[in-house]
């Protein structure tokens, strides 16, 4: 914390030299934000929910690029990082997805593109350029956003085509990271109307190449194989065009497009030297995702009708090293003595196909009541598949059993291709929904609300695997379906246009899903600790939230604050259950949590130019009752999976992010400006506690961290911005995530940090 003081005070005491100079401040203060969180309209102080509204110039200003970005200004939100280093799940209010379904609905625009979490795939994360705002929502979103938001959401708002004014951007950046390679971007965005009043376009276009930091060494002799491996290149491509063919409507089709390509992944093991791998194979990845929508909006004056048709189509390969695994498997050790270029690779592929379509009325006007009613279907089909390789284990176990084959010593022969595993999971889900909410003025500035979403879930899946380490061919097939129903009470006092409170009850809900294949051979004495087979699918859970808040400003705005507190009671938790003695895992409904908290966001503006800002998420989530696995099949005793007060795996306690920027004028049309983030996460725990199935001495306890950056730049007349920057300016490295689970035997420890420190430089025009 004390980095954070510093850098700020540094940011502060520069105010007063340049106090006489200074212009006007033209940063967007909390009330002339204006946000969609409840599908309408409104001042982003005058929403009676926890929201944070990052509107351009702020995505601009601190340099936020993707969603890691996002959460480091954002109170209550953390990226629960996966071993891979890539696809991290958002996580708000300690309602962790660290298994099943997403816990947080991602959007962009009304488009959903919320996808299930695996160890190889998980959300689409857009590249953030052109975009009007973003807003994330706090707390459960069942009524308006369906069930994958149960924690929050996550909107995107991108800048609308104009029909008046022609208008664009061009920015450029090039920095350096230490230890690693050269980073670039270049993106562009132009737009306006081609038909005044009539037709109106917009396109969109960024090119990124982030250099990789970590090194490849040869097993043996630990010399340098391959430098800065984990390069990864993203494309992102947008176009909108809105047409208004007659008076009050306005139809508009859009398409998303990225693709980001890793050369492997940014994962390294903790014991070597710097930042390094020992790898036999690299691990490229793909992954590609289209999303075209069609939005019409119908203006009737007494209300307004909108209607979105979008489709998503997601593809993603990924390939990793399996060879300590496989190693691990047949020798209990990473490489055995001779064996140092043992090789074996997992090939998988993701692919998630989509259809929604949401149609809703909104009434319009001021009045003392307001309503909203709609629909909502949405069809899902997932497949995944996974081919593992071997060509290491024939030798290895005819050297280990003195002759034999590999057909001898396992029993079953390899498949074609030196396979030891295949697997194949289809599924397809569906859901179909009726919304509604209502607001009504009681009293002057009193206001009570209440909504309901009613959906129904169907889910089908079939799933068959085989090869010699998943004990022959297996085929399982299966449905479920649920009929969930979300609530929503508030009540809201709205003393002036700086002071509101606010009360909230809410539920939320989340779908059942399909446990990933576990081979049967080599968990076989896990799966024995944890109570045998794991089922092939789980259940759905649900929860209650509870929340006050209050936002008010003062002082000629000069001040303001946002701050909620809530409770959470969480039944069913879909929760992750680890097998440490083989590095697999599946998902199962485990006991009941609670989560506990509060949110704050200040700014304070005390002299011209010079705004500071600070924002804290405290956030207690429990377990709260015991859990016993069934009986072990053999001895029959009952290990324990959890105990009342056992704390949710990857949730921080707290999270504190501080800001300070200072803006003055230095010659006529010229402004500099200074720029200071920085960011604390306290420590996780990211297995269960000694005691517990799934305890793993080693990855348990994750350390607190902090981050820290820095821009200084200039603004000149014409729409001209030039900038410096340093991103993780102290050089830190800490251990973001922890993974033993390709050595379940050995147990060497691979992790993922953050970015080494970056210097670059950007340059932008508004035009």
């Amino acid at each position: 914390m004390l980095k954070g003081a510093t850098a700020l005070w540094l940011i502060s005491a520069a105010a007063p030299a340049l106090a006489q100079s200074a212009p006007e401040s033209d940063s967007q203060d909390d009330s002339e934000i204006v946000v969609t969180a409840q599908k309408r309209e409104e001042r982003l102080q005058d929403v009676p929910i926890s929201i944070s509204a990052l509107s351009e110039k702020e995505l601009e200003s601190s340099g936020t690029r993707n969603l890691q970005d996002i959460s480091r200004t954002v109170p209550g939100l953390v990226l629960l990082p996966s071993s891979r280093g890539v696809n991290g799940a958002p996580v708000i209010r300690g309602i962790a997805g660290t298994a099943g379904a997403p816990t947080v609905g991602i959007y962009v625009d009304d488009v959903p593109i919320t996808a299930r979490a695996s160890n190889f795939a998980g959300n689409v994360d857009p590249r953030l350029f052109d975009v009007q705002r973003v807003e994330v929502l706090r707390g459960p979103q069942g009524t308006l956003y369906g069930a994958s938001s149960m924690g929050g959401t996550i909107r995107y708002l991108t800048t609308a085509p104009s029909f008046t004014d022609y208008s664009g951007r061009v920015r450029t950046e090039l920095s350096s990271t230490a230890g690693g390679g050269t980073n670039y971007e270049l993106a562009g965005a132009a737009g306006g109307p081609i038909v005044t009043d009539t037709l109106a376009v917009r396109v969109s276009g960024l090119v990124r190449r982030d250099a990789g930091f970590v090194e490849r060494i040869d097993r043996t002799s630990g010399a340098l194989v391959a430098s800065n491996v984990d390069n990864s290149e993203t494309v992102t491509l947008r176009g909108a065009v809105v047409w208004r063919p007659a008076a009050g409507l306005e139809i508009e089709p859009a398409v998303l497009y990225q693709k980001v390509k890793r050369d492997d992944l940014p994962v390294y093991v903790a014991a070597l030297p710097g930042t390094s791998q020992n790898n036999t194979s690299p691990q490229p990845g793909v992954s590609r995702t289209v999303i075209p929508s069609l939005t019409l909006r119908y203006d009737f004056g007494w209300a307004t009708f909108t209607s979105v048709t979008s489709t998503l189509r997601k593809r993603e390969w990924q390939d990793l090293d399996y060879s300590t695994l496989q190693s691990n498997i047949f020798s209990g050790m990473d490489f055995f003595p001779g064996f140092e270029d043992y090789r074996s690779t997992s090939h998988s592929q993701v692919t998630q196909e989509d259809f929604a379509q949401e149609i809703r009325f909104a009434s319009s006007g001021d009045g003392p009541f307001t309503w909203l009613i709609g629909g909502f279907y949405r069809k899902t089909e997932d497949s995944f598949s996974q081919f593992v390789a071997d060509f290491g284990a024939e030798p290895l176990l005819t050297t280990l059993t003195g002759g034999l084959t590999f057909e001898q010593a396992v029993g079953l022969p390899l498949l074609p291709g030196s396979g030891v595993y295949q697997g194949q999971t289809d599924g397809t889900e569906k859901e179909l929904a009726g919304f509604g909410e209502v607001t009504y003025m009681l009293l002057p500035g009193l206001r009570a609300s209440a909504g309901v979403r009613v959906s129904r879930v169907e889910l089908d899946f079939e799933r068959l695997t085989q090869g010699p380490l998943n004990g022959g061919v297996q085929h399982v097939a299966g449905s479920r379906s649920d009929s969930p129903v979300t609530p929503k009470f508030g009540l809201s006092y709205e003393a002036s246009q700086d002071l509101m409170v606010y009360a909230i009850a809410q539920r939320g809900f989340r779908a059942g899903g399909v446990n990933p294949p576990v081979p049967l051979g080599p968990c076989a004495a896990d799966l024995a600790a944890s109570g045998g087979t794991p089922a092939s699918g789980y259940g759905p859970d649900s929860l209650w939230s509870y929340e006050a808040g209050i936002k008010f400003q003062a002082f000629g705005r000069k001040l303001s604050a946002n701050a909620a507190v809530y409770q959470i009671d969480w039944t069913d938790i879909q929760q992750p259950v680890n097998l440490p003695g083989c590095g697999f895992g599946y998902t199962d409904n485990l006991g009941k949590a609670r989560s506990r908290g509060f949110e704050l966001e200040t700014t304070v503006r005390p002299v011209t130019g010079l705004s500071l800002s600070g924002r804290v998420g405290h956030t207690d989530a429990i377990l709260t009752e015991d859990l016993l696995a069934p009986p072990n099949p053999t001895t029959g005793v009952r290990n324990v999976i959890s105990r009342n007060g056992d704390r949710v795996v990857g949730v921080p306690k707290w999270t504190v992010s501080l800001t300070g920027e200072y803006r003055a004028q230095v010659a006529e049309g010229a402004e500099i400006f200074l720029r200071g983030d920085y960011q604390w996460i306290d420590g996780v725990t990211r297995t269960q506690p000694p005691g517990r199935i799934g305890y793993n001495a080693i990855t348990y306890q994750g350390d607190s961290y902090d981050r820290a950056s820095a821009r200084l730049g200039l603004e000149l007349d014409g729409g001209w911005e030039i900038a410096g920057f340093v991103e993780n300016l102290f050089n830190d490295r800490p251990v973001i995530s922890a993974s033993t689970a390709l050595s379940p035997a050995q147990r060497t420890l691979r992790v993922t940090t953050l970015q080494p420190r970056t210097f670059g430089i950007a340059l932008s025009r508004d035009f």
